[in-house]
């Protein structure tokens, strides 16, 4: 999986290719990468889903202080993350 999808996201989602892998990725501005995602074959996905289901996790230049937004209520981005990547 791969949270957040600038160049070097992009870069790495490119690596991947080789190893037949199927890619979830998430970013704050899915409409902005689209192309990119359709060429390299990656699928956006929510932040959640890209954590609870990929067995390996790249997270590159993510600002982890950020917080993301549920209803009026802003949740940390570490808190929200840690307790929700894929088990093992």
């Amino acid at each position: 999986g791969l949270v957040g999808f600038g160049a070097s996201a992009q870069a790495v989602a490119r690596r991947a290719a080789g190893f037949d892998l199927r890619l979830l990725a998430w970013t704050r501005t899915p409409a902005n990468h689209q192309a990119q995602a359709d060429a390299l074959g990656v699928r956006f996905a929510s932040l959640d889903a890209v954590l609870s289901r990929s067995s390996t996790t790249s997270a590159t230049k993510i600002d982890w202080s950020g917080s993301l937004e549920f209803g009026g209520v802003s949740i940390p981005l570490m808190w929200f993350s840690l307790p929700r990547f894929k088990p093992g």
